[in-house]
């Protein structure tokens, strides 16, 4: 085996290690996006409905302002 022939299939070896992983990455942000969609269209159909939703349910009466110069 000569060195050019070691060389390049070092580099094949390389780039094989590349597509694997790159092929492993894409899947992964293929797995998050159908998960993302999924919970979105779920929470838009009313599954979740006020899952990701918060009120606020308070009052306040005249009596239960406090002004700046009342606190000392």
């Amino acid at each position: 085996m000569t060195i050019f022939t070691a060389k390049l299939d070092a580099a094949r070896k390389r780039g094989r290690e590349t597509l694997e992983r790159v092929r492993a990455i894409s899947f992964a942000i293929l797995v998050f996006i159908v998960f993302a969609g999924g919970a979105l269209l779920l929470e838009h159909a009313g599954l979740f409905a006020g899952t990701f939703r918060t009120e606020i349910l308070a009052r306040v009466d005249n009596g239960d302002v406090t002004s700046a110069a009342e606190v000392q």
